[in-house]
């Protein structure tokens, strides 16, 4: 819940009690999945592969590797619906979720599957779209919906994490319709035509200078600065990663 003091001050954080939130950061470059999944070793199921591009990856990082997709490739091991996966209970120590639920009819049916096929003290990892444009998706996903869409299958640890800013997504769009699919180039022009951290930086600076000006307390302030930049990250997210430990 939104804590009712700090909402009055105009400053206050969108964490949810029960949460543990990291790199809550105002990235311009693409975050994936690959930085947040733990090395490990067993069976790492790769929910809604595609072309199986993580396998790899995944490989490396000490997993024996199952790609499934609903839609058939010659790269996937099984082709199979999320909502009702043809695994038994148990059946593995990773699922990874690469930008995969933004796409389903039923997210929650689809989480509570990976967390029934989950081993005890199997991960969950995953990113999801949220301020990212249409892209053959039914939902954008915010990083509350998300929270609750995993509490409510009994998975905890969930960490959450902020992914690339919506903006350069967006920017991505717009420059995608000249034929452009590079994403350091995307990156460049958001940073110069929406310069977010320095707006805010500025924003800011006339912040302390009224607070000093009225002698308030510097390190609530400073708390209350680092909160509202942090909830900022989260409000323009594109993209929120997510892992959780059944």
């Amino acid at each position: 819940m939104i804590d009712k003091a700090e909402q009055a001050k105009g400053i206050y954080s969108l964490r949810s009690k029960g949460i543990a939130y990291r790199n809550l950061e105002i990235f311009y470059h693409y975050r994936s999945v690959k930085e947040i999944l733990p090395s490990g070793k067993g069976m790492c199921l790769d929910l809604g592969a595609r072309d199986s591009n993580f396998k790899q990856f995944i490989i490396d990082q000490g997993y024996d590797y199952v790609g499934i997709d609903i839609n058939a490739h010659p790269s996937l091991d099984i082709v199979g619906d999320g909502c009702m996966l043809p695994f038994d209970e148990n059946s593995f120590d990773c699922v990874v979720l690469a930008q995969v639920l933004e796409h389903v009819f039923d997210p929650q049916k689809t989480v509570s599957e990976v967390s029934r096929v989950l081993k005890p003290g199997g991960v969950m990892v995953g990113g999801v779209s949220f301020l990212e444009p249409y892209h053959k998706s039914y939902f954008n996903i915010s990083h509350r919906a998300i929270e609750d869409i995993i509490s409510k299958t009994g998975l905890n640890n969930i960490c959450i994490e902020a992914g690339v800013t919506g903006v350069v997504l967006i920017m991505g769009r717009i420059l995608g319709m000249f034929g452009s699919n590079n994403l350091t180039l995307f990156s460049t022009v958001t940073r110069l035509i929406f310069p977010i951290k320095y707006i805010l930086k500025l924003g800011y600076f006339m912040m302390r200078v009224k607070n000093r000006i009225k002698r308030r307390d510097s390190d609530e302030f400073e708390k209350n600065i680092k909160d509202h930049y942090e909830s900022i990250s989260l409000s323009i997210a594109g993209h929120i990663l997510f892992y959780a430990k059944k």
